[in-house]
């Protein structure tokens, strides 16, 4: 008669730790490259100074209150969307407060990237009306912040976000 023996294999202490430590080590992997990428393709804070700017955002909203209860309408007309040959166009109208715009400003933000950030000065085609052409250096989203500053110091702005083909 023949014997059969059948080998069992058994779970020892061994197998349990080199589980143990083959799953950790494909955790802190990860993590590893997770991190390299993380930290290699972030270009850094995008508001300068926001500490304080948290500080003051309470006059923020007083601004922004007083700027929507002053009656002004300012709004963009046209918005480029090509990278060369586009402009920008606002008008700005107030029921019946004529005052002399001192400034008109457009601030192109690209949020991704640093370094491209730029700004235009519209000029005045009428009492009401401001233009101005603009040339972006890259394709993609782009964040605008228009300022108008008034004779008398006052201060109005708009944001918006634009895509350039």
């Amino acid at each position: 008669m023949e014997q059969s023996v059948d080998k069992k294999k058994t779970l020892t202490g061994w197998h349990v730790l080199a589980g143990f430590i083959g799953f950790f080590l494909t955790i802190i992997t990860a993590n590893g490259i997770m991190t390299y990428y993380a930290l290699g393709t972030w270009q850094g804070v995008e508001t300068e100074d926001a500490y304080i700017k948290g500080l003051n955002y309470n006059q923020q909203l007083e601004q922004a209150q007083n700027q929507q209860s002053s009656q002004w309408k300012i709004s963009l007309d046209q918005l480029p969307k090509i990278m060369s040959g586009d402009q920008i166009s606002l008008s700005l109208i107030h029921p019946t407060y004529n005052t002399d715009v001192s400034k008109v400003s457009a601030e192109f933000i690209r949020p991704i990237e640093k370094g491209y950030d730029f700004e235009v000065e519209l000029k005045a085609q009428d009492k009401h009306h401001y233009l101005s052409p603009v040339t972006f250096p890259l394709k993609g989203n782009w964040k605008i912040r228009v300022k108008v500053t008034f004779e008398d110091g006052a201060e109005m702005y708009l944001t918006d976000r634009m895509e350039i083909r």
